[in-house]
């Protein structure tokens, strides 16, 4: 289903990606931000799944592999279309705090399928 033309979409994206800090931030691509968001994020990994947290220092699965591109594109590319659409939705309401959210429940809701994996 398609909500508007690609020159509509275009200027959409282009339009927010302007006016939200979010976006102007990780698009810049300075390290210092990124690396703020990503101890952030590591802070609530493992107040929230310890185990988890653990399980991925134990096989070097670092916040840099997924994380930036999980928040940079809203999960459009890890979620299905309608579910995207929601977080979308929730991070213009909410802001940026909806997409570290989002990152939590995530591994929540996979937790025990990936502490199950011995490798990646």
């Amino acid at each position: 289903m398609q909500y508007c033309d690609e020159i509509d979409s275009f200027i959409s994206v282009t339009n927010m990606i302007h006016t939200n800090e979010h976006f102007l931030s990780m698009t810049r691509g300075y390290v210092c931000d990124i690396k703020l968001r990503l101890s952030i994020f590591e802070f609530y990994f493992k107040l929230n799944l310890p185990d988890l947290f653990e399980h991925f220092q134990c096989f070097e699965i670092e916040t840099v592999f997924y994380l930036p591109d999980w928040l940079l594109s809203c999960y459009v590319r890890v979620l299905s279309f309608k579910v995207a659409s929601r977080v979308i939705d929730y991070f213009l309401l909410d802001g940026e705090v909806c997409l570290f959210k989002v990152a939590i429940s995530l591994l929540i809701c996979y937790e025990s399928e990936l502490m199950k994996s011995c490798h990646y």
